[in-house]
């Protein structure tokens, strides 16, 4: 066919310009003639668009042109590795397009879809801040709300945005906001809850409806952490970046944070440490701008500003923190943690973002590196890389040797050993700052321990907005999960 001939052709261009031995203007001809991009769009993607209207009568040829194809990108990534995160991705499409081929549930599909998976994993250690990454990803997700969430948020964060994922995550709101008002024998679970809450924050809806969902949701995280089975390990990845994504309003222009993050990318790491340190040793016991109103608005009332918006994704965001931070006795909350104490972090370093909301490696400025294994992330790392928030958190070269795919799944040893010492290290950088929490060393043990200062008990008090995240006497779930209103006593 004319097109296999194309990318032949092509293949054996690429082979030739990138050989080592290959003079300057040979070597720079693909690049300055957009070459790998144009064979995509139009030797393969305008293509398969072509045969897939066709079907179910091209199936055959459909097939036989993917595996084709297939075969020869797989080539391109040894022989062309300098267009390796194209080709990764172009083999991630691939393997979903013949996914699509399958019927629903068949084994089949299953093994397209993981295999699909596997190639955007890999394009994204390549290329983790590109979106569509993780947009491509929430589409393969079947029968797991949280997780599909979850990648559409973190591709609308992404430091290269997809506007796709818009559409994405108003399909989860469909989802969820269909179990939370449907009337059958299943209550609806944490993952309906939660990211009907977001749904409400995002579209400008009823205020009073999310703070209903938001209790709902919390009563039962307080619920299912105190059980033995549940993984909060896995399941506060889900819960952590969406709740960031709404802090930074889903990456919208109009974000607040957003914008300030976006604008503080322009400094060093170093200058913008600098400026942070020097802002909160002026500005260390300062009452905040912007403070919580103390009345609730009419129950009529919707999502109106950014501002508004902003508000009360804080108040969602740092209560779950707040409700995960009551199981201190659990080792399974630590990468949720961790997690926040990163993002907290982040925001410390951007001052204006803050007004709204061994001994020696502790104390160092530097960021911890764990040296007794050869690879320096954890799993955490992988969920939160490449997003707008996450720019000035690593250090150079930090991902240049990335931990193994299949050991991100799991922690070991020195995993649980290096984000313990990153916690205390992110506390002793935000006792630093000198505003929120201190640190005391006993004069007698040396032992040391962290304390809130006194700005930080006033900032808890002004944060319990009344009727909205305060404690409530509701969260008491019934057996089927679902929380019900608490029943008052006799004489009370």
């Amino acid at each position: 066919m004319w097109h296999q001939r194309l990318i032949h052709h092509h293949h054996d261009l690429y082979v030739c310009t990138q050989y080592p031995t290959t003079c300057g203007d040979l070597f720079k001809l693909p690049v300055a003639h957009k070459m790998p991009p144009r064979m995509l769009h139009h030797g393969i993607y305008a293509f398969l668009e072509v045969m897939k209207s066709r079907l179910p009568d091209s199936r055959n040829y459909m097939i036989q042109f993917l595996q084709h194809v297939y075969d020869l990108i797989q080539v391109l990534v040894e022989s062309a590795p300098r267009f390796k995160n194209m080709w990764l991705e172009c083999l991630g499409d691939l393997a979903a397009y013949r996914m699509s081929l399958e019927s629903t549930f068949s084994e089949e599909r299953i093994a397209r879809a993981k295999q699909s998976t596997n190639w955007y994993y890999a394009a994204a250690d390549e290329n983790y801040g590109k979106g569509s990454l993780y947009h491509r990803l929430g589409n393969l997700v079947v029968n797991n709300l949280g997780r599909k969430f979850f990648l559409y948020s973190r591709s609308l964060i992404s430091t290269e945005r997809c506007e796709k994922s818009k559409s994405g995550v108003e399909s989860t709101f469909v989802m969820a906001l269909q179990s939370v008002n449907s009337r059958g024998p299943i209550d609806p679970g944490i993952s309906s809850w939660f990211v009907s809450a977001h749904a409400l924050l995002l579209r400008g809806d009823s205020i009073s409806k999310f703070i209903a969902y938001s209790q709902e949701f919390c009563a039962l995280l307080r619920f299912r952490i105190a059980q033995d089975d549940f993984k909060l390990n896995g399941a506060g990845m889900y819960l952590g970046v969406p709740n960031i994504a709404a802090m930074l309003q889903y990456g919208e222009e109009e974000g607040i944070f957003r914008n300030m993050f976006i604008d503080s990318h322009k400094l060093s790491s170093e200058a913008k440490l600098q400026r942070a340190m020097q802002y909160w040793a002026e500005h260390s016991t300062d009452l905040p701008r912007n403070t919580p109103e103390d009345e609730i608005l009419a129950p009529a009332a919707a999502f109106s500003t950014p501002l508004e918006k902003l508000s009360y994704s804080i108040y969602l965001t740092f209560f779950t923190l707040s409700t995960v931070l009551s199981h201190t006795h659990s080792d399974e909350i630590i990468p949720f943690v961790h997690i926040f104490l990163t993002f907290i972090w982040s925001l410390a370093l951007v001052p204006d973002a803050m007004d709204y909301a061994s001994i020696l490696r502790l104390e160092s400025t530097d960021f911890p590196i764990y040296d007794q294994t050869r690879y320096w992330q954890i799993p955490d790392d992988f969920s939160i890389r490449g997003q707008i928030w996450s720019q000035s958190i690593y250090p150079d070269n930090f991902f240049l040797d990335p931990l193994p795919k299949d050991d991100r799944g799991f922690d070991t040893k020195s995993s649980k050993d290096t984000r313990n010492e990153r916690c205390l290290w992110y506390g002793y950088r935000l006792a630093s700052c000198g505003r929120w929490i201190q640190l005391f060393t006993d004069e007698k043990t040396g032992d040391r321990d962290f304390r809130l200062t006194s700005l930080a008990e006033h900032l808890e008090a002004t944060a319990k907005h009344p009727g909205v995240f305060k404690p409530t006497q509701m969260a008491i779930p019934s057996r089927s999960g679902r929380s019900q209103p608490a029943r008052k006593r006799k004489g009370r």
